[in-house]
């Protein structure tokens, strides 16, 4: 299954992700050519590593799964909203079945909404990070689950953070419409230059989704429709034990075994 991972590129020659990497549909829409390869900022670390990492989670899930490396954002981990629609789109047209947006925004896009409604409609499940400030309500367009602009099983899913006891992260958002929250602190997994690195945030909780969901997609099961996909994550989620935040973290942990033996 390919999962495209819209974000700040990727290490192409990292030997964990080598020979997973579709280079055909790979694209570049921050330098513009078709090497969406990571870039070391001028000054400081900024979002360095950011979609290797991503990339990393995904393959630990699913390790015959496909990335396609779309690169929207700059080594600061901003671009504008018209990369993405750009990504988005091709991402659909190349074959994508999930689509991974660890990135979000603060402000609503009628555009992006469209896109993501027609990828829903060929079939592609979108996974989309809560956002990292800790307070409630998560960034665009998981929002959208709360503003009633996609549906809590629409193939749209928000992802939050927990630790490794299931507590909410510190910087974990948090909302009523969450779908559901993965791990996503001190997560072991790739980094450019042929390293590995501990990564934390909402950003490598949502490609544990995204890999699960690959997963479940190979099978080749029936029903793979994203509204039945969205449904099942839930359904299958180990259930919060976070006494606090249980109402505002979704159904619970994702629990990918329980989740991939419905499709099996």
């Amino acid at each position: 299954m390919k999962v495209a991972v819209i974000d700040t590129g990727i290490d192409l020659n990292h030997p964990l992700l080598r020979g997973r990497i579709d280079t055909v549909g790979a694209w570049d829409y921050v330098g513009g050519d078709a090497t969406p390869q990571e870039e070391l900022p001028v000054t400081g670390v900024k979002k360095y590593g950011h979609g290797t990492a991503v990339s990393g989670v995904v393959l630990q899930i699913a390790p015959n799964a496909e990335i396609l490396p779309l690169r929207v954002l700059n080594p600061a981990g901003r671009g504008p909203m018209s990369r993405v629609l750009q990504a988005v789109d091709r991402a659909v047209a190349s074959g994508a079945r999930v689509i991974n947006l660890s990135l979000g925004s603060d402000t609503d896009s009628a555009a992006l909404n469209a896109m993501i409604s027609a990828a829903i409609a060929k079939g592609v499940v979108v996974v989309n990070s809560s956002g990292n400030s800790g307070t409630e309500g998560m960034v665009y367009p998981a929002q959208n689950l709360t503003t009633g602009k996609f549906t809590v099983n629409s193939g749209l899913l928000g992802i939050g953070s927990v630790d490794m006891k299931g507590m909410k992260s510190f910087f974990s958002t948090y909302s009523t419409a969450m779908s559901l929250t993965a791990p996503g602190e001190k997560v072991v997994t790739s980094y450019p230059d042929s390293r590995l690195a501990y990564a934390s945030g909402t950003s490598f909780a949502a490609p544990a989704v995204s890999g699960a969901v690959a997963l479940a997609m190979s099978t080749g099961a029936a029903d793979l429709r994203p509204a039945t996909i969205a449904a099942n994550l839930r359904l299958t989620a180990t259930p919060s034990t976070d006494a606090t935040y249980k109402s505002k973290m979704g159904q619970g942990v994702l629990n990918v075994g329980s989740f991939v033996s419905r499709y099996r």
